[in-house]
């Protein structure tokens, strides 16, 4: 089968077509007025059942594989835009600016009624870029990242970390991809991780390979390592809908190689899914990690938030999301790690319409996610390299520009005493 026809039937199985033969037509009306009929009945006569039926059914129905990588890009890309304005924030200082309804419900609000993406999303987009065009082999993935790091620096992201600024200077100067990363432990690697447990899934050597060299391109603290390969392991458990904490951590440790940074992060791990396990609210967890003024740029407070959120919303992504942004700090970014997580769990479809419909960018625009999780897919199935697709030369300057100057302008909105 060529490769022309072979994308025609991937993209019929993800949009499929309304047409029906003639006797499934006269068949439809019928069979629709019986299905109506029971549920109608059963939420009438069992209220109670209604609830646990339809979350086993979305629990136990498997997801085709661009559900979960086209879920996990734009569930990533919603978090990342919601908690952008409100990035570095406190509690007190937020309800100053945005009111108190605030705490009663988000919605895009970087433009308005509308939201941007920041690096967050850009990172896991060229991540994925690198994934089409590797061949599965760790080597050429290396090559390909530092390449995509490379050209993303070229466009002058605003808000770029110190650690990965650093990185990018290396890059630009060619030197091999094992040896850009710099001493530090933030957030960068955990942007690109989700993605990478979506694609390989759960247990597999290539996995942890993949997530190493992913971190190490901006990040050598063994710290930065473990915490990305912690929220990838997790979107991989996520993606199969294993929400058992417990588990969780048998896996993760079955990993570990005994130094520092491993028992340290399996020792957080171990008190996100018991906080979880307790039912306390992600503020009175972020308490107990003493993150009073929100959670801070440092992955070893990011990925414990983010596993006690995933597994206490584990099939809501709005409570879920709202929950981790609204207890303050490096907020895009837990957003988007968190997001990355849901979005693999339930799918694109699932996902919030209303923030759906309110992601506003360009070139990355949530029709550019769907087709990068679509050839993403494509390329998992197949096994072959597919030229990942990529936006118009110049183009992210000029959103650049137009970003930059929203956030100046946020900027100053912070300082008015009112």
């Amino acid at each position: 089968m060529s490769r022309k026809r072979q994308r025609r039937v991937q993209r019929s199985i993800y949009y499929p077509s309304l047409t029906l033969p003639a006797h499934q037509f006269l068949a439809a009306p019928l069979l629709a007025f019986c299905f109506w009929s029971l549920k109608t009945i059963r939420v009438h006569l069992c209220p109670n059942l209604r609830s646990s039926v339809d979350k086993e059914v979305k629990l136990n129905t498997p997801m085709s594989p661009i559900q979960t990588l086209h879920g996990c890009l734009l569930g990533g890309a919603l978090g990342d835009a919601l908690g952008l304005p409100f990035e570095g924030l406190s509690s007190k200082k937020r309800r100053r600016i945005w009111g108190e309804e605030i705490e009663r419900g988000l919605d895009m609000s970087f433009l308005p009624h509308r939201g941007m993406i920041s690096d967050d999303t850009e990172h896991a987009l060229f991540t994925a870029r690198a994934l089409l065009e590797s061949r599965g082999n760790s080597d050429r993935f290396g090559r390909v990242l530092a390449s995509e790091l490379r050209h993303w620096f070229l466009t002058f992201p605003p808000g770029t970390g110190l650690a990965t600024l650093r990185a990018g200077f290396k890059a630009l100067l060619f030197l091999p991809f094992t040896k850009t990363g710099v001493h530090s432990a933030g957030n960068g690697p955990a942007m690109r991780a989700p993605i990478l447990g979506a694609f390989f899934g759960d247990g597999t050597a290539q996995l942890r390979e993949f997530c190493r060299i992913s971190t190490r391109l901006t990040h050598t603290d063994p710290k930065a390592e473990w915490g990305a390969f912690t929220i990838a392991l997790a979107t991989a458990h996520a993606a199969q809908g294993q929400t058992d904490g417990r588990r969780f951590v048998r896996d993760l440790s079955e990993w570990s190689d005994d130094s520092e940074a491993a028992r340290e992060m399996i020792s957080l791990a171990k008190r996100a899914v018991n906080s979880a396990a307790r039912g306390q609210s992600a503020l009175e967890f972020c308490d107990e990690l003493e993150l009073q003024n929100g959670v801070t740029g440092y992955i070893f407070h990011t990925v414990p938030v983010v596993l006690q959120c995933w597994l206490r919303h584990s099939q809501n992504f709005r409570a879920g999301v709202e929950e981790i942004i609204l207890c303050g700090g490096d907020s895009d970014s837990t957003g988007a790690i968190l997001g990355g997580i849901l979005g693999a769990s339930m799918g694109a479809d699932a996902l919030p319409p209303d923030w759906t419909g309110e992601l506003w960018d360009w070139p990355n625009s949530p029709k550019y996610i769907a087709r990068v999780a679509s050839e993403l897919s494509l390329a998992l199935e197949e096994g072959s390299t597919i030229v990942a697709p990529r936006v118009l030369f110049g183009t992210p300057l000029l959103r650049n520009a137009f970003f930059l100057a929203v956030v100046l302008t946020h900027a100053a909105r912070r300082i008015l005493p009112f």
